[in-house]
C-alpha cells in the first residue's frame, strides 16, 4: 500500500531541520527579500549619519560673496565749502593785490569756491567675497554627536542582524508548513486511490449480486469524502507555496524542491537557564537596546556639555571695495578664535533631567524585554518537549492503524469484514498518518522557534 509505505518513511526517518535545500532558499531570501532591502538601506542611512557627524571635525572652506546696490538711507556733511571758501577769497584777493602792484608777481590761478559736501552712509555700489576656512577646535558636542551615530549604527546592525535572522526563521518555518500541506495532501492522495478501488470492487461485486446498491453508494460517499478533503488540503499546499515564495521573492507558483533523504532530529542540548543565558547574549533585541542605552549616556553628555565652552578657528581671504579689482591694495586677510562660553541657561538642567529620564526608560525597557524573553525560552522548551512526545504518540498510533487496516484489509477481501468495519480502520490510518506528519512539521517548525528564541 502506497500510503503505509509513505508514512514509513516519514515515520521512522524524521526531516532534518536544515534539509539539502533549505539553506540555499534561506540564502535565496536574504539576497532577495523586499522587506529586508528596506532594513538595509536604514542601515546604510545610519551609517550616512555617522559620516556627517564625523565630516564636522574636519576643516571647511567656502566661498562667500555680497555685491550690494543701495540708494537713500542715512547721510552725513561735510562742510568743507564753509571751511576753506574764506581762505581761498582772501589769497584771491591777495594774488589780485600783488599781480596789481608789482608786474614781476607770478600769476597764480584763481581758487574756484568748493561746495559743501554731503556723503551717503550707504555706497551706492560695494561688493566683498572671501574665501573663508573655519575648523573646529573645541566642541563637547560633536564629540559626543559622533559616538552617538556610532551607536546608532550598531543599533541599526544589530535590527538587520535580527532581521535576517528572524527572515531565516520564516523561511525555515514556511518550508517545514510546505512539506507538511504537501505530505498531508499525498496521504489524502493515496487514500483516494484506496476507495476508488475499493468503489470499484464494491460495484463489480454488485454486477455479481454480492454487494447491494447501499454498499456501492457508501463506497461513492466514502469517495466523495476524500475529495472534499482533497480540495482543502490542496488549498493549504498551494498557500503554504505562495506565502514560501513571497519570502524568497520569487513567483507564486515557483516549485518547492523537498527533502529526498532524512535524519532524526534531536531535541536541543540547552538547558532553559543556558538558553536564557544565550538569549540574552545573542538576541539583537537586548543589542539594539544595548547600543540605544550607550547613546542616551551620550545624549545626557551632549546635554551636560551645554555649560562648556565652544572654540573655533575662523580666516577669511579675499576682496573688497565698490567694484572688483584685484589689485595689492583691494585683497585682505583676516585670522579669528571665535569662542563662546555659557554663563547662564535655565534650559540646561532641564534638557539634563530629559535625557537622564530617558536612559531610566530604556532601562526598565531592557529590564522587561530580558523577562520576555526568559519567559519566552521557558514556553519554546516546554513547547518543544511537547511536541516531541506527539512525534512518539503519534508514530505508535500510526504503526497500530496500519496493522489494524493491514488485518481488515485481508479480511474484507476475503468476505469476513463488513464494509463499514474496513472504512473505520481506513479513516483510522488516514487519520493517523496525517497526525503524524502534522507531529513531525510541527516539531520542526518549533525547534525552528527555539533556536531563533534561545539565540541559536
Amino acid at each position: 500500500m502506497r500510503a503505509f509505505s509513505l508514512l514509513f518513511l516519514l515515520g521512522c526517518l524524521l526531516p532534518n531541520a536544515r534539509a539539502q535545500h533549505l539553506e540555499e532558499y534561506i540564502q535565496t531570501a536574504l539576497a532577495n527579500n523586499l522587506e529586508l532591502s528596506q532594513q538595509e538601506f536604514s542601515y546604510q542611512e545610519a551609517q550616512a549619519r555617522l559620516d556627517q557627524a564625523k565630516a564636522l571635525f574636519w576643516p571647511k572652506v567656502s566661498i562667500n560673496g555680497r555685491y550690494s546696490l543701495a540708494e537713500g538711507g542715512r547721510t552725513i556733511d561735510f562742510p568743507v565749502g564753509d571751511l576753506v571758501n574764506p581762505a581761498y577769497q582772501n589769497l584771491n584777493r591777495v594774488n589780485q593785490f600783488i599781480s596789481g602792484n608789482d608786474p614781476t608777481y607770478p600769476a597764480y590761478p584763481t581758487y574756484a569756491p568748493i561746495n559743501n559736501e554731503q556723503t551717503s552712509f550707504l555706497r551706492a555700489t560695494e561688493q566683498e567675497t572671501t574665501i573663508r576656512l573655519e575648523m573646529p577646535v573645541y566642541n563637547q558636542a560633536l564629540l559626543h554627536n559622533r559616538q552617538i551615530q556610532e551607536n546608532l549604527v550598531g543599533a541599526s546592525e544589530a535590527t538587520l542582524a535580527g532581521f535576517r535572522r528572524q527572515l531565516a526563521k520564516d523561511v525555515e518555518q514556511a518550508y517545514y508548513t510546505y512539506a507538511q500541506a504537501y505530505y498531508g495532501r499525498q496521504i489524502l492522495a493515496d487514500a483516494l486511490a484506496l476507495v476508488r478501488e475499493n468503489l470499484r470492487t464494491t460495484q463489480s461485486l454488485q454486477t455479481y449480486h454480492q454487494a447491494t446498491a447501499a454498499d456501492v453508494y457508501t463506497a461513492e460517499a466514502q469517495v466523495a469524502g476524500i475529495l472534499q478533503e482533497l480540495a482543502v488540503a490542496r488549498q493549504r499546499e498551494q498557500s503554504a507555496q505562495a506565502y514560501f515564495n513571497t519570502l524568497l521573492n520569487r513567483d507564486y507558483t515557483a516549485a518547492i524542491q523537498l527533502p529526498a533523504a532524512t535524519v532524526e532530529a534531536p531535541l536541543s542540548a540547552l538547558s532553559v537557564t543556558a538558553a536564557q543565558q544565550q538569549a540574552f547574549q545573542q538576541r539583537a533585541e537586548l543589542q539594539q537596546l544595548n547600543f540605544y542605552l550607550a547613546a542616551a549616556e551620550q545624549q545626557r553628555k551632549i546635554a551636560t556639555g551645554n555649560r562648556l565652552p565652544t572654540v573655533n578657528l575662523r580666516t577669511d581671504y579675499g576682496v573688497q571695495g565698490t567694484t572688483y579689482s584685484f589689485g595689492a591694495d583691494d585683497d585682505f586677510v583676516m585670522a579669528s578664535v571665535v569662542f563662546a562660553i555659557p554663563l547662564f541657561d535655565r534650559s540646561t538642567s532641564a534638557k539634563v533631567q530629559e535625557a537622564t529620564l530617558a536612559q531610566q526608560r530604556l532601562g526598565a525597557q531592557k529590564a522587561a524585554a530580558e523577562q520576555q524573553i526568559g519567559l519566552q525560552i521557558v514556553n519554546q522548551y516546554y513547547a518543544l518537549t511537547a511536541a516531541q512526545e506527539q512525534i512518539k504518540q503519534a508514530k505508535a498510533r500510526r504503526t497500530a492503524a496500519g496493522e489494524a487496516f493491514r488485518l481488515q484489509q485481508r479480511l474484507y477481501e476475503q468476505g469476513q469484514s463488513n464494509q463499514v468495519t474496513w472504512q473505520n480502520a481506513r479513516t483510522n490510518l488516514t487519520t493517523a498518518e496525517q497526525q503524524l506528519v502534522i507531529a513531525q512539521y510541527n516539531y520542526l517548525i518549533q525547534l525552528a522557534e527555539w533556536e531563533w528564541a534561545s539565540g541559536e
